[in-house]
């Protein structure tokens, strides 16, 4: 299972949620993913080794890290169900994909639910949180009262929760 990080918005135009889905992880050639160029051979090989590859592509990756992590124990719980053999899961999670999967199987081990999961791998995640200079944060809550770029900036993404979960500090307002 992979889990993707922040990803704002829904693009019905493409038919997934964000700017970032199956095309861009599978492909190899999405538009600002360089790092994904090996992924097409990666799955190959995963496939050929027998593994299923499953992209948890949330309809909203900025949502508090709880909800997004409720919906990874759901998937888990199904993959687990379905699954043919004994082969535990393995999950990976890039930026914020990462925190979600680590507290999703947290969550499950406190509750005593079995994730059968026996490979976590965090890719890029901040766990110690994000660094969004104070300064920069003060200039986008002034501008967005005269500037609409600004104010999208500040609804879109700054006053998000997974943002503000994510954030060390916080400029208030």
């Amino acid at each position: 299972i992979f889990v993707e990080g922040i990803d704002f918005g829904f693009n019905a135009q493409v038919l997934r949620n964000g700017d970032f889905g199956w095309f861009e992880f599978s492909s190899g050639n999405a538009t600002g993913y360089s790092f994904l160029q090996n992924m097409p051979e990666l799955l190959n090989a995963l496939r050929a080794s027998g593994y299923d590859i499953i992209l948890l592509d949330f309809a909203d990756g900025a949502l508090e890290i709880e909800r997004n992590s409720a919906l990874l124990q759901g998937l888990i719980s199904l993959a687990n169900e379905y699954k043919t053999g004994f082969e535990e899961l393995k999950i990976a999670g890039a930026s914020r994909g990462g925190q979600i999967c680590r507290v999703a199987l947290k969550q499950m081990e406190n509750a005593g639910i079995p994730h059968c999961t026996s490979h976590y791998i965090s890719l890029d995640s901040p766990h110690q949180g994000a660094n969004l200079p104070l300064s920069m944060q003060a200039a986008i809550y002034y501008s967005s009262s005269f500037n609409a770029g600004a104010q999208d900036f500040l609804t879109s993404f700054l006053k998000r929760p997974a943002t503000l979960q994510l954030l060390i500090l916080q400029f208030n307002e």
